[in-house]
């Protein structure tokens, strides 16, 4: 066939023609048509130019053509060019005549499916050649070993197939078009970049799923909710959720037990440091030292981690070694020889019953007039001053100063009393001599037999001044209390003095000297400063203040120091007559400004190096507090719990027999009923000094019983604010202040918010109003008086307008006054058949208003005509009846 004929032929000719060889080489005809049509392929004529077979039959044709070229070049290698050829080695494109070049293929573009529906020629652009396997073995090769093994797996590509369910598809669409010879380096990197882009749209599916998962389980809570309703929200059985948090409850009172048992030890610490770091008495500590085989057991012994962990765990802690969380500042040791050390004024504390004449004997021993300035002629502050000595020894182990502490004498000064008593070398207590021994005179005896290092008491009968009174009695009392006199043989000292008239006031000043002077008080003035807060306050002027009386050491204006939870950088100091020091020594009371918080009344004062050091240490002492709240709650909590389940205990036992489930129908006497909701009166203390608000609040606590009582919500010292006012408005309370300024823009404050706002300057006055209002919380009772009593001795009937009649009772009284306008009841056998009013009250036929005992009357009541001679009346009120406490 020619060239011409093959112009001449049509395009339908062509296609049969082609159809027609391409059946014959399917049915296997390889040894003639295949190798003839070979022969016409390599004609140049028929595969090349714009009238060439591939370019007349078309797609379906090339494909043919390079099927049957393909498989001519594979008959043509040998057998062990195909075994290398398995081992992925990989074979080149070839060079088909008409076709042209590997780049020409591709920017003609992919070949057209057959009608089969895929292409009849599938090469890759790298792949691994298929292995021949005997049904594909050219008739011209013997059949071999190699050529019988199981075929290899067909076109294998070089990429690993991802071992994800969602990649598969993706990477079958690409192993497609590798097998279609047009997978190159540019697209399989277009296909990676796809199969990343299908595996981050998956995962962001994914997190979809899980968000919109998670959204499923979303829960609105309210800021307050019943557990009832809270296992409704939750779709829960109110018992699961109740064992839930039951549960929750016990591993947080776990954790929290765990934590307020945690103690931070130093790599090194004084058995004096430990012990008061283990609050603990030092005496216990040295008992369990000498137990454990320690044998160094004094109070300024250095003790190792090691050692300290081993005592905190023999008392039940958990030793926790960090210098820097059990960083504190400790007191210095005491002086080995106390005899070296310079002397210094004793401390002297004027105690006794109110109303004694304390602060008016005090006045007289400086000079002053301290009494006439007291709200209400009585001490209600813990008061320093110096006084000085004149005339009383020429020893030079004399003192020459004295400091006095004036404590008040009320029965809610206690606290202020201890406190005083606590940091005194010699205590005096005023006796009057017209009143004798009394409450706060034995509170004062007892503080002195319980004092540690030996406080000496002296006694001063004091008022001796006026006419009648007899000292021996009072000596004799005192005797009774255990106050050994000197008189009667003792070794207490007793002083007959007035502070009106100065009697006897210098044998008392002696007599203090001469105790002073044979104690030899003695202190170091050369190390960091050792004190106790006395009073402390909120100074308008200079802020937050405290009277600090320094025991050991020298503080000097710049010193930072600290006490309790608060420190200072000591910005100023005055003395008891407000003039500025620099220096104080033991036994100087100054008054310090500069604290960054209140301190507490009766805290210890401490100097620190540093102001960092300072810092620090409040730091660690504010988080062992709040972990010692912790343990003190956790108890707390423990307690309420049980109790709680042994009421549920017994209010389920009393509901099942109740409900017939036991066989007894007791209920358990433990069972009792509940008490009524008991009534508060909500106050928030606003006080002057520390020491006042504490007392003001141990006395108002104690005011109340069952029913109404009072409840402190805050104590604090300064003048009543507008936050204090919002607050008592909050919780439905009212203000207190107790020597404190409340100014007009408070006082309007408080009345437009209806803020009830008390302000006092002396306690008793105080305390007997809080306790008017605590009876006004008490229920209201009603009680009956009877006003007059009658008995019916006939009943009359008498004719009214028309047919009408009424009962007339004929009456005598018997008892007091009957009153026509009076409540009346009518009483018959024991029991009441009318309780109302009197209608009409009538002598013959005369009305009255009222008719007393032995006359006779007639009467008539509202309503009420069923009456019977018999019957007793009785007129009565009723009025409300006051609470008690």
């Amino acid at each position: 066939m020619d060239q011409e004929e093959i112009n001449k032929m049509g395009k339908e000719d062509f296609r049969k023609m082609g159809k027609e060889d391409i059946s014959k080489t399917d049915k296997g005809d390889i040894n003639g048509s295949n190798r003839a049509r070979t022969n016409e392929l390599n004609n140049p004529k028929l595969s090349h130019g714009p009238n060439s077979l591939a370019s007349v039959l078309g797609n379906k044709f090339e494909n043919e053509v390079l099927r049957v070229r393909w498989r001519y070049q594979r008959e043509q290698q040998g057998t062990n060019q195909r075994a290398q050829q398995s081992q992925s080695q990989a074979q080149p494109w070839p060079e088909l005549p008409g076709l042209g070049s590997r780049e020409q293929v591709r920017e003609r573009g992919p070949p057209r499916p057959s009608q089969g529906g895929r292409s009849q020629f599938q090469p890759p652009s790298t792949i691994y050649p298929r292995t021949a396997s005997p049904s594909r073995a050219p008739a011209h090769s013997p059949r071999t070993e190699q050529d019988v093994r199981p075929p290899a797996r067909s076109w294998a590509v070089s990429i690993p197939t991802p071992g994800l369910e969602e990649e598969r598809k993706s990477e079958g669409r690409r192993r497609e078009k590798e097998r279609r010879g047009w997978a190159t380096k540019e697209d399989l990197e277009i296909m990676e970049a796809e199969a990343d882009a299908a595996r981050r749209k998956k995962a962001q599916q994914k997190v979809k799923l899980i968000e919109m998962e998670d959204r499923s389980r979303d829960v609105y809570i309210p800021t307050a909710i019943s557990v009832s309703n809270l296992a409704r929200l939750l779709n829960l059985r109110i018992g699961r959720l109740q064992d839930r948090m039951y549960a929750q409850q016990k591993v947080k009172l776990i954790e929290m037990e765990d934590r307020s048992r945690d103690v931070y030890i130093p790599t090194a610490i004084s058995v004096s440091n430990l012990a008061r770091l283990l609050n603990l008495r030092i005496g216990r500590l040295q008992d369990r030292m000498y137990a454990v085989g320690m044998e160094d057991t004094a109070y300024d012994h250095i003790l190792t981690s090691d050692d300290a962990s081993l005592l905190a765990m023999e008392f039940g802690f958990n030793p926790v070694i960090d210098e820097d969380a059990a960083f504190d500042i400790y007191p210095e040791h005491p002086h080995p020889d106390p005899s070296t050390l310079p002397l210094r004024p004793p401390v002297v504390t004027i105690m006794g019953h109110v109303d004694h004449g304390k602060t008016t004997l005090l006045d007289t021993l400086r000079s002053a007039s301290v009494a006439a300035g007291e709200a209400g002629g009585i001490t209600q502050h813990i008061g320093a001053f110096s006084v000085p000595l004149k005339n009383v020894s020429q020893s030079s182990n004399a003192p020459k100063t004295v400091t006095f502490l004036d404590t008040p004498g009320h029965a809610a000064f206690s606290a202020m009393r201890a406190r005083g008593a606590g940091v005194t070398d010699i205590v005096v207590l005023v006796v009057a001599a017209d009143d004798g021994v009394m409450p706060q005179t034995r509170e004062v005896i007892e503080l002195t037999k319980g004092g540690e290092g030996g406080v000496q008491l002296v006694v001063a009968i004091n008022k001796c001044d006026k006419p009648g009174v007899d000292t021996d009695k009072v000596k004799r009392a005192l005797l009774a209390e255990g106050v050994q006199l000197e008189a009667f043989g003792g070794d207490i000292p007793s002083v007959e003095v007035s502070g009106l008239t100065g009697q006897g006031l210098d044998t008392l000043v002696e007599t203090l000297s001469t105790l002073a002077e044979m104690a030899e008080l003695r202190a170091e003035v050369d190390l960091r400063a050792h004190g106790r807060v006395l009073e402390s306050r909120i100074d308008k002027g200079r802020g937050p203040v405290a009277t600090v009386l320094i025991q050991r050491g020298t503080l000097k204006s710049g010193s930072s120091i600290v006490a309790g939870t608060a420190w200072a950088r000591v910005r100023q100091m005055t003395d008891d007559k407000n003039r500025p020091v620099k220096l104080a020594k033991p036994g100087d009371a100054v008054t310090i400004a500069g604290w960054k918080e209140v301190p507490a009344a009766g805290d210890e004062v401490l100097q620190a190096d540093r102001e960092d050091d300072a810092k620090k240490a409040i730091a660690n002492r504010k988080r062992v507090m709040e972990t010692r709240a912790l343990a003190e709650d956790v108890e707390k909590i423990n307690e309420k719990r049980r109790l709680d389940k042994v009421l549920e205990e017994q209010e389920r036992g009393a509901e099942a027999a109740a409900n017939g489930d036991l066989v007894s129908d007791a209920v358990p006497e433990a069972v009792q009923p509940s008490e009524p909701d008991v009534k508060e009166l909500k106050l928030i203390i606003k006080g002057d000094v520390s020491g006042s608000i504490e007392a003001v609040a141990g006395a108002l606590c104690g005011i109340g019983n069952k029913i109404a009582r009072v409840k402190i919500v805050s104590q604090t010292v300064g003048d009543v604010s507008e936050s204090d006012i919002a607050r008592a408005k909050a919780v439905d309370g009212m203000v207190v202040g107790f020597n404190v300024s409340t100014s007009p823009k408070i006082q309007q404050l408080a009345s437009q918010q209806g803020v009830p706002l008390l302000s006092e300057n002396i306690i008793y006055k105080l305390m007997d109003e809080i306790k008017k209002r605590v009876i006004a919380l008490l229920p209201v009772t009603y009680e009956q008086r009877v006003l007059g009593e009658a008995t019916v001795q006939e009943i009359f009937t008498i004719a009214l307008k028309g047919k009408a009649t009424m009962n007339i009772a004929g009456c005598r009284v018997t008892n007091g006054i009957i009153g026509k306008h009076a409540k009346v009841r009518v009483m018959r056998d024991g029991t009441e058949v009318y309780n109302g009013t009197i209608e009409t009250l009538k002598q013959q036929k005369k009305d009255m208003t009222e008719m007393r005992k032995g006359n006779e009357c007639g009467m008539s009541f509202s309503n009420f005509e069923e009456l019977k001679a018999g019957d007793h009346i009785q007129t009565y009120e009723v009025f409300e009846k006051p609470g008690v406490l």
